[in-house]
């Protein structure tokens, strides 16, 4: 994407492609009216996110403003339609609610009138995609007609009802949850993840090379923090677990386990005061 550029406003990302010149081709300069947000005069651009209401991302020219729904796993899923409004999804593609009562125990339920995603692919030959869940939560998922063409669509992204951590690239909740479990079998452990950061609490003894399996696991996200990209992570171990619970106001669920694993806020270190070796 030669010449792209990124324009950030609160959880959202605007992707200028293909920006023009700032002189038009007969060498006359573009009023600000042709600038988008960018600064560039944008031919195309692609939103992924929820953009602050009043930013510079809802100022950029409605008309080349785009948003998509993307799966890691799978790729890009659907875009929105500058006609319609709503999300339609690819050719090949195949969408489906999934019912509250066929969810994962541990995951949220997506609430009145909102719909767990799960996705089909006939298209896929050497890795099929068959009811794939993706746990992203729609509003108005349905079977549509537009400009003339049936379309799966759906009005709008609610949220995840998984826990998402939002930290480097492409962190796996997955892989941290394999090495808790493989060095400390049975520990409780909680994220807390404000915007870029990572703090673990773990319920144990820290075993030896934990922190170097860690980086071995994760050697991207160790880049970046080497290089300053990102805040490394934090992980502390606390023997007297229930203790650091009641403090932080967290809950347990049914046969001991935790309700949920990865919470969206900053740790306190109050919490942790007399509980830690690091303390």
């Amino acid at each position: 994407m030669r010449g792209g550029a990124v324009v950030r406003a609160g959880r959202a990302v605007l992707l200028a492609v293909d920006p023009g010149r700032h002189r038009r081709r007969d060498g006359t300069r573009r009023p600000a009216s042709e600038l988008g947000a960018t600064g560039h005069h944008e031919r195309r651009s692609a939103l992924s996110g929820d953009p602050r209401p009043g930013s510079a991302i809802l100022r950029a020219r409605a008309g080349r403003r785009h948003g998509h729904l993307r799966s890691t796993e799978v790729g890009t899923l659907a875009f929105s339609c500058p006609q319609c409004g709503d999300y339609h999804f690819l050719d090949g593609l195949y969408p489906e609610a999934v019912p509250a009562r066929r969810l994962p125990p541990e995951v949220r339920q997506p609430g009145a009138d909102h719909d767990v995603l799960a996705i089909s692919s006939l298209k896929r030959t050497s890795v099929p995609i068959v009811r794939f869940l993706t746990y992203d939560v729609l509003a108005g998922l349905r079977r549509t007609e537009c400009g003339g063409t049936p379309r799966y669509s759906f009005q709008r992204i609610v949220g995840r009802c998984d826990d998402v951590v939002n930290y480097g690239e492409l962190f796996s909740v997955y892989e941290l949850a394999d090495l808790i479990g493989g060095a400390l079998p049975g520990a409780r452990w909680y994220v807390f993840n404000p915007c870029n950061d990572l703090s673990v609490i773990i319920e144990g003894v820290e075993p030896t090379g934990f922190r170097d399996e860690l980086a071995q696991r994760y050697p991207l996200d160790a880049k970046l923090a080497e290089l300053g990209l990102v805040p490394p992570p934090v992980l502390h171990f606390v023997e007297r677990y229930d203790e650091f619970m009641e403090r932080a106001g967290l809950v347990v669920g049914a046969r001991r386990k935790d309700v949920r694993r990865i919470l969206n806020r900053r740790l306190d270190e109050r919490w942790l005061a007399g509980l830690t070796s690091d303390a």
